[in-house]
């Protein structure tokens, strides 16, 4: 690190065992003193020398000969330099032996919680990771210590005083809560208010200026893969353009989050997360809402000072599948009391949620109040089928009908008013059975009532297995109705029997072939409903017999369903090999392109490249995939896979271009050289012609781009060569 001698004040570089130094904590004001001024000579011509001077004059007289000072300590012409910085940033305020916080705009101690440095994204972890640290007023007064402060300082960030004054540790505090502590502070370039976030987390990551809200998306990822704190999840935000990943995209949406702490009662750790492509997965009770696909995940984080209520955010299942979900309602979260809910409303699962990525079409749950579904009893699902016409007719006449047919005939009218009605009274038998032996909860499945099916399934009493004459469950008249919503909703509890058999060894799941009775009965292979066609329904549960009866019946393998993508793009993301082979059999379209210009291919490379899989690539490519098609901002799939040896060696090996432009001007090497640890593709790229010594749009080369010191030594060595 380079530090700043004190008297004569001067930089001087320590490759290791640095000498004791004082830091300081400051806003950058009007022209600050940068590395290249001190290098040139010109440092005491601009305005910022002054402090410079002044804070060695302070580090001197208390016996410091060193000080480092962001502004004029860091080469930030240099990407690399630059890069190890910030990355260290948090380890060299921790290392100092005092900070000294200049608040430049105030003057007396009265206006100390006014100054503009409590508003910046970088004071953050400078006031955390120092011991010690005096702070001083724009004449550079002592105004106190983060000691003798440590109640204002705690009142004006969020932060508590047993953190500051080091008595509990930084890691105490759930991510949540550190997140809080971030909401109200502002960066002058938006990607650093997650870079000023990396030393408070522990997380080092590649700086990639230009990338937005996406940063702060790669932050939490990054915090996922090292931590098992549900809280990171506890955010809401008042944009309701949800992109339905789990992640926040900005620090804005933990606002309210700040009394929010890690607690599970469940078990005594939470297991690990698991980042996959597909999302993260988790371990977590998820209790089913009772419109289909939506529902809530209790998350493992409670309010501090109340540890009965958890943590509950709002997902979808847009394939009800119940294999992958996304979050909706992304403006709140709720607190839950567990003990108003039955074990087997709110199973444990193993979830996998979309991190990122664009909001589906369908958009269960969104017209859905805040007020309903956590009431037990009480529905928050849309039901078509329910109608409060003719109550009268299922009331009837109190001499002829007793409460149970009356609950009989309400519930085959679809009369949810009235079956929330006798359901409240003490002495009505929600199991009761009819001559066929037909329970309450069994009609409704069969008439696919949404609302009701939930009003039943929410007294604890019912038998949710129940088994008429003829042995069929209410799963059972739900699947072979072909009711899909009711199927889910009965799906998502834990004490559903979903092999049941019926008197003719017949399963459920036998029966819950949806799509194939629509098209027995001549139903339209190519309709769209939900946005969707019962082909794309195949493709995504993976059902090889299913996606080849409906190509045979003609099913339209070009539509675009969801974003703008053809069932083809979904079987290539999601990896079913088998299913693309059928698809291309059957005339799909190889060179289907998406919104984002993106080929088959360059989906594959996205999702896969990491991956020790690389069949999917090949696949492609013996198919004829065009190794060149570039995608909306000319990159190609080299580009795209650039970080990955195996994908760029098969790549290569195929035909593709080592020296292609993207619409910028960027080449595969500068792509490559960007990413630290990756030498081994620069290397192969030199080796197959890259030139290095090319520049972008901005006048750059794959050198001065360079984040790892190996690749750096090997462009620099054939750039001399050349």
């Amino acid at each position: 690190m380079r530090l700043l001698n004190t008297e004569p004040v001067e930089l001087k570089y320590f490759a290791d065992n640095a000498p004791q130094y004082a830091i300081l904590s400051h806003t950058w004001d009007e022209e600050e003193v940068t590395f290249q001024d001190m290098e040139q000579g010109r440092a005491k011509d601009k305005k910022g020398y002054t402090k410079i001077k002044n804070c060695c004059s302070v580090a001197r007289d208390n016996g410091y000969n060193y000080v480092w000072i962001d502004t004029c300590c860091i080469d930030k012409t240099s990407s690399a330099e630059l890069t190890e910085a910030i990355n260290s940033m948090y380890r060299y305020y921790r290392e100092a032996e005092v900070c000294y916080s200049f608040l430049s705009d105030i003057s007396t101690a009265s206006d100390f919680s006014q100054s503009r440095w409590f508003t910046r994204g970088w004071t953050l972890q400078e006031l955390i990771a120092p011991t010690h640290m005096i702070f001083f007023n724009r004449e550079w007064q002592y105004l106190g210590t983060k000691a003798s402060l440590g109640d204002k300082i705690s009142e004006r960030t969020g932060v508590p005083q047993a953190i500051l004054s080091g008595a509990e540790s930084l890691e105490s505090a759930s991510v949540a809560q550190r997140m809080s502590w971030a909401a109200s502070r502002k960066t002058t370039r938006l990607e650093d208010r997650a870079y000023s976030l990396m030393g408070i987390f522990d997380i080092n990551m590649p700086l990639l200026y230009g990338e937005g809200h996406k940063a702060f998306v790669r932050l939490q990822e990054e915090i996922l893969r090292v931590s098992d704190d549900h809280s990171i999840f506890a955010w809401r935000h008042t944009d309701t353009r949800s992109d339905g990943g789990l992640l926040a995209e900005t620090p804005d949406a933990f606002k309210d989050s700040k009394n929010i702490i890690s607690w599970n009662p469940f078990t005594p750790y939470n297991s690990p997360f698991t980042v996959t492509n597909k999302g993260v997965h988790l371990d977590a009770p998820f209790i089913a809402q009772a419109e289909g696909g939506l529902g809530l995940v209790i998350l493992h984080c409670a309010e501090a000072g109340s540890k009965d209520q958890l943590v509950g955010v709002y997902l979808r299942d847009p394939f009800l599948t119940m294999e992958h979900f996304e979050r909706c309602r992304p403006q709140e979260f709720t607190l839950i009391n567990l003990g108003r809910f039955s074990p087997s409303q709110y199973p444990t699962r193993n979830l996998c949620i979309r991190l990122r990525g664009k909001v589906s079409s369908r958009t269960l749950g969104s017209s859905v109040s805040k007020d309903q579904g956590l009431q037990p009893g009480h529905s928050t699902a849309g039901d078509q089928n329910s109608t409060t016409d003719g109550v009268e007719d299922a009331e009837g006449d109190e001499q002829e009908k007793d409460p149970q047919q009356k609950l009989f005939l309400a519930v085959s009218k679809g009369n949810e008013a009235v079956v929330k009605k006798l359901l409240a009274l003490s002495d009505i038998d929600a199991n009761s059975m009819n001559g066929d032996k037909r329970t309450p909860l069994s009609l409704a499945a069969e008439a696919g009532h949404e609302r009701i099916v939930d009003l039943l399934l929410n007294r604890r009493e019912v038998d949710i297995n129940s088994r008429d004459k003829s042995g069929l469950s209410p799963l059972s008249y739900a699947a072979a109705m072909g009711h899909e919503k009711v199927v889910w909703i009965l799906l998502a509890r834990s004490d559903i029997e979903a092999n049941s058999q019926d008197a003719g060894k017949r399963t459920a799941m036998g029966q819950d072939a949806i799509v194939e009775l629509l098209l027995k009965a001549g139903a339209d292979p190519c309709a769209v409903g939900y946005d969707t066609t019962p082909l794309w329904c195949a493709v995504v549960k993976g059902d090889e017999a299913m996606v080849e009866a409906l190509l045979e019946y003609g099913a339209n393998t070009e539509a675009k369903i969801k974003e703008g993508k053809t069932v083809l793009f979904y079987a290539v993301s999601l990896g079913h090999g088998s299913i693309v082979r059928q698809l291309l059999k059957h005339g799909a379209n190889k060179e289907e392109r998406d919104e984002d210009g993106w080929t088959l291919l360059i989906a594959a490379v996205s999702i896969f490249a990491d991956t020790t899989d690389s069949d999917m690539l090949e696949l492609l490519l013996d198919e004829g995939a065009d190794v060149e098609a570039k995608d909306k901002d000319g990159n190609t799939p080299l580009m795209h896979g650039a970080w990955c040896l195996t994908t760029a060696k098969l790549l290569l090996a195929r035909g593709a271009e080592v020296n292609a432009r993207s619409k910028h001007g960027v080449t595969p090497l500068m792509k490559a050289a960007f990413y630290k640890e990756n030498a081994d593709v620069v290397k192969l790229f030199l080796e197959h012609g890259a030139d290095p010594t090319a520049k972008d749009e901005s006048d750059r080369t794959a050198a001065s781009q360079a984040n790892d010191e190996a690749a750096l030594i090997l462009l620099r060595g054939y750039s001399e060569g050349s």
